[in-house]
């Protein structure tokens, strides 16, 4: 299972990654200026609430997404 996905790297469906998400990611696919980052799925969040050990395998792709923008700061959005 993926737990996150970079914005306009797929059709995403609203119910998988919520609204806000969604609009950015149809933006961004129909060539409107949208800046690079990346969603985590409604899924990874369940189950980390669910079990909090679940957060190691979550990180492991939380990681190499936040290093792809050569920044030493993210912002997060929810």
């Amino acid at each position: 299972m993926s737990y996150t996905v970079n914005l306009g790297e797929r059709n995403l469906d609203q119910n998988e990654v919520g609204a806000k998400a969604f609009n950015l990611s149809v933006m961004k696919s129909h060539g409107i200026p949208v800046p690079a980052g990346f969603v985590v799925f409604k899924d990874a969040y369940k189950k980390f609430k669910a079990d909090p050990a679940e957060f190691s395998k979550i990180r492991t792709e939380l990681l190499p997404r936040m290093g792809q923008f050569n920044s030493k700061f993210v912002m997060v959005r929810s």
